[in-house]
């Protein structure tokens, strides 16, 4: 069986004599800029495309977002010692019975 040291040495050489294959720095760049001259049509740039997206769509959603929230809250009613927040989360009102209870789920007897 080989050992780590062993694969080293057998691969050392295989790694040093690999091609490189990396691109020269600015590759990115001529790239555009050759692309915009032969189709002669202008680059969208994508982060200008989202951000103008992101401020058409934000709007609507934070409304869907609040009319949502507004139509969750008004169904759900709340029961008596319970908070807006607690029903909105789903949230048993905490009570001494429900606090024991939670209580014995933690604690097992072996068997399982």
């Amino acid at each position: 069986m080989m050992k780590d040291r062993d694969l080293v040495d057998a691969l050392g050489p295989i790694i040093r004599d690999a091609e490189d294959r990396r691109f020269e720095p600015g590759f990115s760049h001529r790239v555009m800029e050759r692309i915009r001259a032969e189709a002669g049509a202008p680059v969208i740039v994508l982060s200008s495309a989202l951000r103008r997206q992101f401020l058409r769509l934000a709007p609507i959603a934070a409304a869907v977002l609040v009319a949502l929230s507004a139509y969750s809250l008004l169904g759900l009613g709340t029961s008596s010692g319970q908070s807006v927040l607690e029903a909105a989360l789903g949230l048993e009102p905490l009570t001494v019975e429900t606090a024991y209870a939670l209580d014995q789920g933690f604690y097992t007897d072996g068997d399982d």
